[in-house]
Order: structure tokens, then C-alpha cells, then sequence
């Protein structure tokens, strides 16, 4: 798990392409897979979430700003 210091702004990067999908806190990457073979859904009872969300788990509050979506270059 990645370490969430109360009362600090982190910087998260979403990058999803045809072949993968990465994540990164600040400047950190915690995650990269490959798209290929996996079937990308809702949580049962998400649905209506859309496409993209942040959530907290144990009561945790969190707040999010400064929310930007960019188009990759082809």
C-alpha cells in the first residue's frame, strides 16, 4: 500500500492506451497492467459511479481538486 500522510495533497495520474493501464501517486508508479485478457467493469453495486472515482476505505475522508483530462497524442 502506498503510504497517505493526513493532511497532504497527493498528485495521482490515470494513463490508460490501447495496450495498458498506470497509475502513479506523486511521483511514484504503483501500478502498471496490461489491458489485453482483462475485462474492465463496475463493483457490484458501483454501476452508477461512472467511469472513473476515487474512494476511501476505514472511514477515511478525502477530497480531490484541480481535476484535468487530457486527450493522449495518437
Amino acid at each position: 500500500p502506498f503510504p497517505m500522510a493526513n493532511g497532504k495533497w497527493h498528485f495521482f495520474r490515470l494513463r490508460v492506451d490501447a495496450e495498458r493501464v498506470q497509475g502513479w501517486i506523486d511521483d511514484q508508479q504503483v501500478f502498471d497492467c496490461p489491458r489485453r485478457g482483462y475485462d474492465f467493469g463496475f463493483w457490484p453495486g458501483w454501476a452508477g459511479a461512472g467511469p472513473l472515482g476515487f474512494f476511501t476505505c476505514s472511514g477515511a475522508k478525502a477530497k480531490v481538486r484541480n481535476i484535468r483530462i487530457q486527450a493522449l497524442a495518437p
